[in-house]
């Protein structure tokens, strides 16, 4: 079979509906590499967490520019990313988070990793864990003076307790949370300025949200914390030792850690329409909106809980000439208390928003109709 030939072949399995999305990140973007141990295609932003599992796992080659054999040809036509998947794929344990478009950056080398090299979602092993306990260092952001902090970490063996401790020798934590009302997520360098970070967002009993920052050094114990509360979360809600069906597996995943629909600098308006803009850092994830003067503030300086859109919940365009708003890409959130009246600082990224806010109103919407 001949260069020209091969990569004709080539380019039919491409467009085979099965291959027309990146093995590993599930992205839409041109598949310009193939794995031909493993019969995948898959992205430009995956093939370097391929190369680092070794050839004796993934083997790598470009689709267009490299040279290909009859016997590479047949093994992507047998497999296919579709077909493989079924395998590599076929069981996701429910504590460890699948990876999104929302997550990719911080999760792709470690979801590659574990899919192929540790053989985790294939559900050849019991990844039941032996318990749900964990301890380890991770360094915090300060409520007050805004410093990072080396902080020792302790999720407890019942699954019920998240505490950290200012000293590794305290016996008293210098705060301790019920596992249940934390909503854990991961998030990175464009919030965070660190590569591999964690935020938590806890309800006090005022039902104010507390928001804990940290990071670690290693990309890894990151992800091994997201776990690990999503272990203990799962223990709880009695889905670890359960078998879960497949229409259930994402409802039930979004219990046990959250993911920001999206993020960034937004101006608003106080609470009367004609108001100054200010410009604040708004997080929106399904359930709450929450705006902060900075990004990485202990509490936010408002936060609305997000309801169904037929109770008064909607996002909009907004009229900036009838309300006097001056230049900018505005819009505004309803809600049946009040209007949010926002402005982005390009039109993409006032796109950017109202997506992610119809999102969070469908997510809501489904969640009311008991179908998510």
């Amino acid at each position: 079979m001949s260069s020209v030939r091969h990569k004709e072949e080539l380019k039919k399995l491409l467009q085979r509906p099965e291959n027309s999305m990146c093995a590993d990140c599930h992205c839409v973007k041109s598949l310009e590499w193939a794995s031909i141990n493993l019969g995948v295609f898959i992205c430009t932003d995956c093939v370097s967490a391929h190369r680092s599992l070794g050839v004796h796992i993934s083997k790598v080659k470009s689709v267009f520019l490299d040279d290909w054999t009859d016997t590479a040809i047949q093994i992507m036509a047998d497999n296919g990313n579709e077909q493989a998947n079924k395998m590599w794929e076929k069981h996701v344990p429910i504590f460890f988070p699948r990876i999104t478009d929302k997550n990719v950056d911080m999760l792709r080398e470690h979801w590659i990793k574990a899919k192929y090299e540790s053989r985790l979602f294939t559900g050849e092993k019991s990844t039941i864990p032996l318990s749900t306990a964990k301890r380890g260092f991770l360094y915090k952001k300060g409520k007050v003076k805004q410093e990072w902090n080396r902080r020792l970490f302790v999720l407890s063996d019942d699954s019920t307790t998240l505490s950290y401790f200012v000293n590794e020798k305290d016996i008293e934590p210098k705060c301790e949370m019920n596992i249940e009302s934390v909503n854990a997520t991961l998030i990175g360098k464009q919030k965070l300025g660190k590569p591999y970070g964690l935020q938590l967002l806890v309800d006090d009993q005022e039902g104010k949200t507390r928001n804990f920052y940290m990071y670690s050094e290693t990309g890894k114990e990151v992800i091994d914390w997201l776990c690990a509360i999503r272990t203990a979360k799962a223990a709880l809600l009695g889905y670890l030792y359960k078998s879960i069906p497949e229409n259930e597996e994402d409802k039930i995943s979004r219990l046990l850690s959250i993911q920001f629909l999206h993020e960034g600098y937004l101006e608003k308006t106080g609470p009367k329409e004609n108001g100054a803009f200010r410009k604040r850092w708004f997080s929106l994830y399904e359930k709450k909106l929450m705006y902060f003067k900075t990004p990485l503030e202990p509490y936010p300086l408002g936060q609305v809980e997000i309801g169904p859109r037929d109770r008064g919940f909607k996002v909009q365009e907004d009229d900036i000439i009838s309300h006097q708003r001056g230049d900018g890409f505005c819009f505004v959130f309803k809600t049946p208390g009040r209007n949010y009246y926002l402005k982005a600082d390009s039109a993409s990224e006032k796109r950017k928003w109202m997506r992610a806010f119809n999102e969070a109103l469908d997510n809501i919407h489904l969640y009311a109709n008991g179908n998510h």
